[in-house]
């Protein structure tokens, strides 16, 4: 066995010391900015290593040439669940404290993002549980100030983003509003208010197979711009969360899709063209969408087809439907 002559360099050969990793340049890229003299914030800057640490993905190797196949991500759902008292408890601090720190992350940093879910876990309802997103661009800049990214070998790296398997998109979890109107069936929502895809970038196609951090970033993004236009929390009133929960989903999955096609009324209809009509969808069109299918006597073999169909229509139909109504209540009686 090789030494070094250095007993202690020696020893930590048997040691596999695995877990965070801090930059040294975070110590001087966040800081806190109420101080005369800035001083790095040191928990913060811990919370953020640990933060990256469970965001970076594992490698999935092949057993015979040892080549990297993929990757796969350490965590259960698309974001990461972390509550303040964990990292109280992490990092033996206060809970106050630890909010502080994420709080600082968030709106001072910008490197990462909290999002907070209804979920049910065993049975119990479970309200306002902490994920942490991570903002891997902001994280790019606080570490790579000059903008240059080298590898350990002097070169640029080939792939500068962290990728994890794309199954991991679909694993939003649902939320426990009180259905007043539940229904076991799947269905759909979505508005017109706001464009959701001003930025074309987050359609560009990915490594087969995998999706990028950042795109799941972008399709958060997306996803709160369709809860918004199509007055979620009202839908939910009426309609039970379960089932406008499903729908959301699956817009979502058409508006961000990589296909080049999406199949609407049995044909294959270009992308750009669902998408932007499934952006102009808005509450009273989701309604139309619901109260046919409720009082459809049809029985339905795909669900999930019929229902973007039914989307995907929904502002033509919706128009000549009331249009035929006034028609009929002011001509009715004539004659």
């Amino acid at each position: 066995m090789y030494k070094t002559g250095i007993p202690a360099c020696d020893a930590l050969v048997e040691l596999h010391i695995q877990g965070n990793v801090i930059p040294r340049i975070w110590f001087r890229t966040i800081v806190k900015d109420d101080l005369k003299n800035p001083k790095p914030h040191l928990l913060a800057i811990n919370i953020l290593a640990d933060i990256v640490y469970w965001y970076r993905p594992k490698e999935i190797r092949d057993e015979i040439t040892g080549d990297v196949k993929g990757y796969s991500k350490k965590f259960r759902s698309d974001l990461l669940q972390r509550s303040y008292d964990d990292l109280a408890e992490t990092f033996s601090c206060s809970k106050d404290t630890a909010k502080e720190a994420v709080v600082f992350l968030e709106k001072k940093m910008g490197v990462i993002y909290r999002e907070l879910r209804d979920l049910v876990i065993g049975g119990v309802c479970c309200n306002n549980v902490m994920f942490l997103g991570l903002n891997v661009n902001r994280l790019r800049e606080l570490t790579y100030p000059s903008g240059e990214i080298l590898t350990e070998g002097g070169g640029k790296p080939s792939q500068s983003s962290v990728e994890i398997p794309a199954e991991s998109a679909g694993e939003f979890p649902r939320t426990n509003t009180e259905n007043t109107k539940s229904q076991s069936s799947s269905y759909i929502s979505s508005d017109s208010s706001q464009s959701i895809y001003r930025d074309k970038s987050a359609v560009n196609p990915t490594h087969a197979g995998f999706i990028t951090i950042d795109r799941i970033d972008e399709i958060k993004k997306c996803r709160n711009v369709i809860k918004k236009n199509i007055e979620y929390d009202f839908l939910c009133f009426d309609y039970g969360s379960d089932r406008v929960n499903e729908v959301l989903e699956l817009i979502v999955d058409n508006i961000c899709t990589t296909r080049p096609t999406i199949r609407v009324c049995g044909e294959e209809v270009p992308s750009d063209v669902v998408r932007e009509r499934l952006s102009a969808l808005n509450r009273f069109h989701v309604e139309y969408v619901f109260d046919c299918i409720d009082t459809n006597t049809t029985k339905v073999k795909n669900i999930k087809s019929y229902l973007v169909t039914a989307l995907y229509n929904a502002p033509m139909t919706m128009n000549h439907y009331y249009t035929s109504e006034v028609n009929h209540d002011l001509f009715a009686g004539s004659g």
